[in-house]
């Protein structure tokens, strides 16, 4: 770790940002093409913020599934990014109308939401804070499925 913070401090990582949906979907105001718009705006200001590259498969929000074809989406993007993977909250916060209408709609603190996801996949994982790709198979589980009506 200390080897990809070396290089990220003096300039000499290559650094790219995968969003993989578009993010157009779950806005009560905004139309969804132009919410987006508004995600590819805010997702290439914080890839600029670090001088980053940004990998923008444009697949359409809340229709993900795990099929032949989003699987060989996410292969390439994988595949184009070989990734070595450090988040930063700053970049997070780069995508305001995610924050904000979250906040509006349901009360939701995005970055709390996040922050407690990802230490929860790092207890999993055996880190302090993973992301989740894939669901995995220990003992301290979550579900993933509604058990009370």
């Amino acid at each position: 770790m200390r080897r990809y913070a070396y290089k990220i401090c003096t300039g000499r990582a290559r650094v790219t940002i995968v969003v993989f949906t578009n993010g157009s979907i779950g806005y009560l105001v905004i139309r969804p093409e132009k919410m987006g718009a508004i995600g590819k705006t805010e997702a290439q200001a914080t890839a600029d913020l670090i001088g980053a590259k940004l990998i923008w498969p444009d697949v359409a929000e809340e229709q993900v599934f795990p099929d032949r074809g989003h699987r060989a989406i996410m292969v390439d993007v994988l595949h184009e990014a070989d990734p070595d993977v450090i988040f930063k909250k700053k970049m997070l916060l780069c995508h305001k109308s995610q924050f904000r209408d979250m906040k509006d709609q349901a009360n939701t603190d995005m970055l709390e939401l996040i922050e407690t996801q990802s230490k929860f996949r790092g207890l999993t994982a055996g880190g302090k804070y993973t992301e989740g790709f894939n669901r995995p198979e220990t003992c301290r589980r979550g579900l993933t499925r509604r058990i009370l009506p």
